[in-house]
């Protein structure tokens, strides 16, 4: 009987066996590790195509913004902070803003830019109108202080979107007497729920 190394052949042929299961146990782990690789790499192509949709879309935003006049008076603003132009854009504020200042047919609520469609916004184009004064509004005078913001545009390719502020997060005016720390009207928040 032959021996190598002083084994017979049946010994070195389990050896063969013990090594070629071995190998194969190593190309199935090294299979799989690949296939996970590769469906985590496809994941993130995918993450990384959905951003740049997001990032190359209209963003419209509805806000309270300080007066360019006066840091006493503010505005109604509507800006696209997006990288595309907005087209057919609707604003709705609910409920309609009033003004402790308004002239009769002179309403804020009337104004263009909330009873129709807005052709187009351009990327970072803002419209802007007076909306009130600050130290005109104090005492209440049953004015609204917080406004459902509800908006739809579509974008240049023709993709609808759907947008509505949470209502504990809406265009807010703040206003407060002469004695404590004045504060300035601004938005909070506003919440994007496109494709609705």
């Amino acid at each position: 009987m032959d021996t190598f190394w002083g084994h017979s052949a049946t010994y070195w042929t389990g050896v063969y066996a013990l090594l070629t299961a071995g190998l194969l146990f190593v190309a199935v782990v090294a299979a799989v590790y690949a296939w996970l690789q590769w469906r985590a790499s496809r994941e993130q192509i995918n993450e990384a195509r959905q951003a740049a949709v997001e990032a190359n879309r209209p963003y419209i935003l509805v806000t309270a913004e300080p007066s360019d006049a006066s840091w006493r008076l503010f505005d109604l603003s509507v800006r696209n902070i997006g990288h595309r132009p907005a087209v057919e854009v609707s604003v709705s504020l609910d409920p309609p803003p009033k003004s402790s200042v308004a002239v009769a047919g002179y309403e804020i609520a009337d104004i263009k830019m909330l009873n129709e469609a807005i052709a187009m916004i351009a990327p970072g184009q803002e419209m802007r109108v007076f909306w009130d004064s600050q130290p005109d509004r104090l005492g209440g005078k049953g004015l609204p202080t917080s406004h459902q913001v509800t908006l739809s545009y579509t974008d240049t390719s023709g993709k609808v979107y759907w947008e509505a502020s949470r209502p504990w997060a809406a265009v807010t005016m703040y206003a407060t007497d002469s004695a404590s720390t004045s504060t300035i009207p601004r938005q909070e928040n506003f919440s994007r729920c496109s494709g609705w």
